[in-house]
């Protein structure tokens, strides 16, 4: 088993962060004021290290966390464009294995723009799917073992979605807003598609792993916003806890679960 030497410390290791992604139990985080570094953090023992990203100047914008079973290591998956100019178009990959501690080129990425779930890590693998109306309807998926990126079929009734409202375009959107956002339900890959004006969406179970026809719709959640609200207000699923119910993140400040038998919303501490 790799070994991973952590620092610990008892508050986040940057003032301003946002947060990338969950493996195992330990989370991915980017500092908004430290680019130069990604940050992996085991949240029950207050620990974090921190790994430096290529001192080259490139354009990137997606990151990930990951293990590998077979090899038993933690890597990085990082998603660039050498040149801003060609930003959308030509993009690259690379991956640093925690033990080595280099990052290695992998040859192209996929070039729909995407923003990774919170807990999307399944059968060593990272899921993601693009958040632009415009891209692919195909589900990303980069595993960590084979180091290759790979396409999984959505349910085919979703494949082609409603357009995004104008007042959805102005927004800096989101993988799931008034669109998809993936992750992990029982052990089986979860799809969710949002509506138009993202107050209701139907949860999707991939029974069976890279089968488009084991797709089944496992549950639907309507009337999220009761009362009246602005366009800018959304909950987000973040990840789906073992006794049925749905962790969700409202307007990115409140943790809020939903629970799918009583179809009530009840506030986290």
């Amino acid at each position: 088993m790799e070994k991973l030497t952590f620092t610990t410390k008892n508050t986040a290791p940057v003032d301003v962060f946002t947060v990338v992604n969950s493996c195992n139990g330990l989370v991915c985080l980017s500092g908004y004021k430290e680019e130069s570094s990604l940050i992996v953090c085991n949240p029950l023992l207050h620990e974090y290290i921190k790994f430096p990203l290529p001192s080259n100047k490139k354009w990137g914008d997606f990151a990930a966390l990951g293990f590998s079973s077979v090899t038993n290591e933690y890597k990085l998956l990082r998603i660039f464009s050498p040149d801003w100019r060609n930003y959308t178009n030509n993009r690259q990959a690379e991956v640093y294995t925690i033990s080595s501690g280099v990052w290695r080129s992998i040859g192209n990425a996929p070039t729909d723009k995407a923003i990774l779930p919170f807990n999307s890590f399944l059968h060593g693998a990272i899921h993601f799917a693009p958040i632009d109306s415009r891209g692919s309807s195909l589900i990303h998926s980069f595993d960590f073992e084979r180091e290759k990126f790979q396409a999984l079929p959505p349910p085919s009734s979703d494949q082609a979605l409603p357009p995004p409202s104008s007042d959805q375009l102005k927004l800096k959107l989101r993988s799931n807003r008034g669109g998809i956002s993936l992750g992990v339900w029982e052990s089986r890959l979860s799809y969710c598609v949002f509506d138009v004006h993202a107050t209701k969406f139907d949860l999707w179970i991939m029974k069976e792993y890279g089968v488009q026809e084991s797709w089944i719709k496992a549950l639907v959640v309507e009337n999220m916003f009761p009362t009246e609200r602005s366009i800018t207000e959304f909950y987000e699923p973040v990840m789906y806890l073992r006794g049925g119910e749905i962790l969700t993140a409202y307007n990115d400040r409140i943790i809020v679960s939903y629970n799918p038998k009583t179809k009530t919303f009840k506030k986290q501490k």
